[in-house]
């Protein structure tokens, strides 16, 4: 993940709500198993309305099947118990080795040019060849954590290789009518010295083949901890901080090709505020639509599929990634779990050049020709 500053504006930080584009599980399941024809052209529409210029970058997928729905509850409670270990045991599953990507991360991170102590990570590879020494998990929450965690994961990367294979179908149908049509899209090319318009071009590579159904994917079960909470190391709260839209997390767009989210749980004073959403002050998700900051409100029945600056490259700027924050609960006894899963190809993918107009210089500069060339560039700028 990559973190970009932006400045709100007055419109911004007041923030309004949004339904995002929603997607059934039956519809998107069904879609997928019928492989003998051409998805149904709602699903194409809703792809390109979740995805395309225009659009929040997120997809929801609505009336997940009721095992799911319990286990993102079991796995979020996990994430509080997890965080609120004895520093002893967290810094056993502590890899400074790996950058802090494997296991618990704590105050390695920057945030507003600090060290952020006011949220954990726990990061895992689920689908790693040798994940169980790879992995490293807290022995005292064995094994029902890494259990949990691997099954959730499995079917959150299954519905993101379907809305992979929704892409790729979009994308084909757009690439055969702008051949039948002899439709030219102008942009312009990476270089930003060279101001020839070209033809935006349709993406041939298999987007789903690229995520080899998750097995790239790197998993992070977060934990915000309350702004009340008595740390002795957290960071100091500034007048007006936990009241802006990026309390808990910075502005920011992925770098991934998607993300995968299930619904952020609440924690005040350890127990469930039994809401449907994020409520009161309206913490959570937001993500920046033109001249706002707009909350994304998803029911404790669905998941959402964000959209990563990979796609964008892959899809050649027809799908856009958009900027996201996580704002804090003005409750300084309210904490929230989440957990997201980060879907991305294998290091040696080639990318395409940088077509999109939309493209923002941070883009332009790191974009590079290998997905792992990209990735490096990324953690360079960002980290």
């Amino acid at each position: 993940m990559c973190v970009e500053a932006l400045k709100d504006t007055e419109a911004s930080l007041a923030g309004i709500t949004k339904e995002p584009v929603s997607i059934s599980y039956q519809q998107l399941k069904d879609a997928f198993d019928d492989r003998t024809s051409c998805p149904p052209r709602q699903l194409l529409e809703s792809i390109a309305k979740a995805f395309g210029p225009d659009g929040l970058g997120l997809l929801e997928v609505s009336n997940m099947p009721p095992a799911m729905v319990e286990l993102r509850s079991n796995v979020l409670d996990m994430a509080e118990s997890l965080a609120m270990l004895p520093t002893e045991q967290l810094e056993e599953i502590t890899i400074p080795s790996s950058m802090y990507s494997i296991g618990w991360s704590h105050g390695k991170e920057q945030f507003r040019g600090e060290y952020d102590t006011g949220k954990g990570s726990f990061y895992f590879d689920p689908f790693h060849e040798d994940k169980s020494n790879y992995n490293i998990y807290p022995s005292s929450m064995q094994p029902e954590l890494e259990d949990s965690l691997l099954e959730i994961s499995t079917r959150m990367a299954e519905i993101g290789s379907w809305v992979a294979s929704l892409c790729d179908s979009y994308l084909r149908e757009l690439k055969g009518k702008q051949e039948s049509q002899g439709t030219e899209i102008k942009n312009v090319q990476r270089d930003k010295t060279d101001n020839n318009a070209i033809d935006l071009p349709i993406q041939t590579m298999s987007i789903e083949q690229s995520l080899a159904n998750g097995k790239y994917a790197k998993g992070r079960l977060l934990y915000y901890f309350p702004a009340g909470a008595n740390m002795k190391d957290s960071l100091p709260q500034k007048e007006g901080e936990m009241t802006s839209i990026d309390s808990w997390c910075g502005w920011h767009k992925d770098h991934s090709s998607m993300t995968i989210l299930i619904p952020g749980k609440l924690f005040e004073d350890e127990s469930d505020t039994n809401s449907g959403y994020e409520p009161g002050d309206k913490p959570g998700l937001y993500i920046q639509s033109q001249a706002h900051a707009v909350h994304v409100r998803l029911p404790l029945t669905s998941i959402g599929v964000q959209l990563g600056e990979t796609l964008e490259i892959m899809s050649c700027g027809h799908f856009r990634a958009t900027r996201h924050a996580v704002k804090g609960s003005s409750n300084p006894n309210t904490g929230r779990a989440s957990l997201a899963l980060f879907l991305q190809p294998a290091l040696g993918t080639t990318l395409p050049q940088l077509y999109s107009l939309a493209a923002d210089e941070s883009l332009r500069q790191r974009w590079r020709p290998t997905y792992g060339e990209f990735q490096e560039a990324t953690f360079a700028a960002f980290l």
